[in-house]
């Protein structure tokens, strides 16, 4: 029989498998490629035949039953996407610094024995991604963040705790403004989209979902002739979402989440197996995958 390549809760109530699995978590999953990621990794050790990472739809009514069955079913750990990162944090009461700071979870551990321990991985991959795509350091700058979802407060935690000045947007500006005292945000300041400075902003980031789906628009307009500009988007499949297709049409500087993705997922496999993550593996696959499928 034809193994699926989206999971749900029903092949996860009936789970039995003799190797530890891990798994992405989210609604939509079809995108992701996370798989194609982490069992190349996988692949390079030998003491871990048999690991295999999966996908699942989980919609948000299922989310709490789902988390028990992971936890029971041998899973070694899950990573957490949209929509699921805030209400894991609301559901997983030990936590790592990294969760605590973000209030979000991507990122679950199952250790026999002991409770699942949640993690945020997304602040430092969003780091190391944009190092590597700008060479850009956050350390007195000033940076644009639109969506305030588990990535968005992750981004936004990562980026002041580097020494970034954030503007924080969002489509439902009260929950910016709770958030910020929320998450102990010092240097972080709520905007709409009609005062957006952009004569101070150095970086803009797209960290909600508008992207994955076709017709998806452009969180805000844009501005022209910004070389000096570069506009990240956490959406990673299309490479060329309508965001980074609207900022290359006026001079910006681009990049997908791509980057984000490949670290966040070697942090997270560090914690899930205690071995050094085969980056450079986890590069290529992730590069085959989305750009030569």
């Amino acid at each position: 029989m034809t193994e699926p390549s989206v999971y749900t809760l029903a092949h996860l109530r009936e789970w039995n498998r003799s190797a530890p699995s891990l798994a992405v978590i989210g609604s939509p999953i079809g995108h992701s490629v996370s798989p194609a990621m982490h069992n190349a990794a996988l692949a390079q050790f030998a003491d871990l035949a048999g690991w295999e990472y999966f996908r699942f739809e989980i919609t948000p009514a299922e989310l709490p039953e789902a988390l028990a069955q992971f936890a029971a079913r041998g899973f070694a750990g899950i990573n957490l996407t949209v929509p699921h990162k805030v209400s894991a944090y609301e559901l997983i009461p030990d936590r790592d610094a990294s969760a605590c700071e973000a209030q979000a979870i991507n990122t679950l551990h199952f250790a026999a024995g002991q409770k699942p321990r949640g993690y945020s991985t997304d602040g430092y991959g969003l780091l190391r991604g944009l190092a590597g795509d700008f060479g850009f350091e956050p350390a007195g700058r000033t940076v644009l963040v639109l969506g305030a979802g588990g990535a968005g407060q992750s981004a936004v935690v990562a980026l002041e705790k580097a020494g970034a000045r954030i503007f924080w947007y969002n489509r439902t500006a009260g929950k910016v403004s709770a958030l910020i005292p929320r998450l102990g945000l010092e240097n972080t300041y709520l905007v709409n989209a009609g005062q957006i400075p952009w004569e101070e902003t150095g970086l803009v980031i797209n960290a909600t979902s508008a992207g994955l789906r076709e017709g998806d628009g452009v969180p805000v307009a844009l501005p022209a002739g910004r070389r000096d500009l570069c506009a990240y988007d956490m959406v990673y499949k299309p490479a060329q979402t309508p965001f980074l297709r609207e900022a290359a049409a006026r001079g910006l500087r681009t990049a997908n989440g791509l980057s984000m993705l490949l670290h966040q997922g070697a942090k997270a496999f560090e914690i899930w197996t205690k071995k050094a993550p085969p980056v450079e593996v986890m590069e290529a696959a992730l590069k085959k995958t989305v750009y030569d499928p």
